[in-house]
């Protein structure tokens, strides 16, 4: 493989020396013309300085989520290639629906996905000026392919993360796109502090306590997927009964602790609902046992864990958990209105009525039946 590699990679730089000499025959001409070989040093989230040799007109982004975040904070008409996952239906990621006619127009690069990796030579076969990647080793395909690499990525949360501002910065000043991405963290910033304002005067003892289950984790699971150090929770000041377990990220808890903490609301993840009304259906006694269930506090949360992160669906997500949990704090506020405004500032068009047509809207589950 990397035999052939490098012959590819001499192959191209003969061609661009002969170009290069073909077009020095005027020295006038080359003097009246920007400087294109200009450097530049990005300092990727990794804090690697990678060097950028002149403007990017052709980019590949490669590793879960990587495509997502470039598309919140770059132009696609630079594309030179899009992981095959990019040609798949992809209902719960919006910026693959909103934007399939264009992935789908473009070469594939490598499979992509959790189960996926670098594929050198596809990538090397649309010849990019520059990749970003959120997988492991960037410096391992950098110097493979002689191709700068710049590591982007979620951090630890996915959801208003310093890794994931500076990611989208860094794409925006790579692809001269800063004014767009700098629009986007701006605007995630301030739904964060409204997030907060709205809740941090609740007291201790008045917080809202809930759970959160049917989590996404490669793949649709049941009532028992939850997650410590819930992200959307803790924006919200809404204490996360799974907290108790000690553990942070996904989990999987034994059924019978919900009977114990009983939470007063229980929000599940669309997408694994089924599997839910499954188990309701040969476990109604358990289910009805619980405070949340037997007072109608159960409610519906739109998918965002599909190839990591879908930032804007989370965001959308956070929103409703406050309107339904602290409805005095967000009383100004329509849940589906204020979803249209993310999904257009993120990917330039709103998108909650093919999330409500595809996946149930925003309220409670009257039933499980």
């Amino acid at each position: 493989m990397k035999k052939i590699i490098n012959c590819l990679l001499i192959i191209t730089l003969l061609a661009s020396l002969m170009t290069l000499t073909g077009c020095t025959g005027s020295a006038g001409s080359a003097e009246s013309q920007p400087d294109s070989t200009e450097k530049k040093l990005i300092a990727d989230i990794l804090g690697r300085e990678v060097e950028i040799l002149g403007s990017v007109s052709k980019v590949a982004v490669t590793g879960v989520g990587a495509l997502r975040l470039y598309a919140y904070s770059a132009d696609l008409e630079k594309l030179a290639g899009v992981e095959a996952v990019e040609h798949e239906d992809a209902p719960g990621r919006p910026y693959t629906q909103i934007n399939q006619e264009i992935f789908r127009s473009l070469p594939v690069i490598g499979q992509g996905g959790p189960n996926g990796g670098n594929d050198p030579e596809k990538i090397l076969g649309v010849s990019p000026d520059v990749i970003f990647t959120t997988y492991e080793n960037p410096d391992e395909l950098q110097s493979t392919l002689g191709i700068p690499v710049i590591a982007i990525g979620y951090g630890a949360n996915g959801l208003f993360d310093e890794q994931v501002y500076q990611s989208l910065n860094i794409i925006g000043e790579v692809m001269g796109t800063q004014e767009k991405a700098e629009t986007v963290v701006s605007y995630m910033q301030s739904c964060a502090k409204d997030l907060k304002e709205r809740t941090e005067s609740i007291e201790t003892q008045d917080r809202a306590q809930a759970y959160v289950g049917a989590l996404g984790s490669k793949g649709a699971k049941g009532i028992e997927s939850t997650r410590g150090g819930f992200v959307i929770f803790d924006s919200l000041n809404v204490d996360n009964v799974a907290d108790e377990t000690g553990k942070t990220g996904s989990l999987m808890i034994d059924k019978e602790q919900l009977f114990v903490w009983d939470p007063e609301f229980i929000f599940l993840d669309l997408n694994g609902l089924v599997h839910v009304k499954e188990d309701y259906m040969n476990n109604k006694e358990f289910y009805e046992s619980l405070s949340a269930f037997r007072n109608h506090k159960v409610y519906g949360q739109m998918p965002y864990n599909f190839l990591t992160t879908n930032i804007d669906t989370a965001m959308v997500n956070a929103y409703f958990t406050g309107k339904t949990v602290y409805p005095e704090a967000f009383a100004d506020l329509d849940p589906e209105e204020k979803a249209d405004e993310i999904y257009e500032t993120l990917l330039g068009k709103s998108f909650y009525q093919q999330m409500k047509d595809t996946f149930g809207g925003f309220g409670p589950l009257e039933s499980l039946e």
